[in-house]
């Protein structure tokens, strides 16, 4: 994923325009339409994946289900995207940056067994 965000990113610095606008540009509608809809497919699963990911972050803190904090998650992030302003947004993507941290946290906190 990091490979094809920084091919993109090198595409736009180069050409100045988006992935959809260079293929629209080069390419017939047959090799666009499929290329553009597979990225909407996978930043959809990737979305859905990141809001996965936040909810549990939060459920290793505060015992609330995984699943009841996922609509939630979505409903604040899309709010904070509509009503708020870029730095108020980069502030709360800090921040749940610090949730998802939780993850290694858990991961090397002792367990007793038995």
């Amino acid at each position: 994923m990091t490979a094809v965000q920084y091919i993109c990113a090198k595409i736009g610095l180069v050409s100045g325009m988006g992935l959809a606008s260079v293929l629209r540009r080069n390419y017939s509608r047959a090799v666009l339409i499929p290329a553009v809809l597979a990225v909407l497919v996978a930043n959809t699963f990737n979305a859905g994946a990141d809001i996965g990911a936040i909810a549990a972050g939060i459920n290793l803190l505060v015992p609330i289900p995984i699943l009841a904090m996922i609509v939630p998650v979505a409903g604040l992030i899309v709010a904070l995207e509509v009503l708020g302003s870029y730095r108020l947004i980069a502030r709360v993507f800090k921040w749940l940056t610090l949730v998802l941290l939780g993850y290694i946290v858990a991961g090397h906190r002792p367990t007793v067994l038995g």
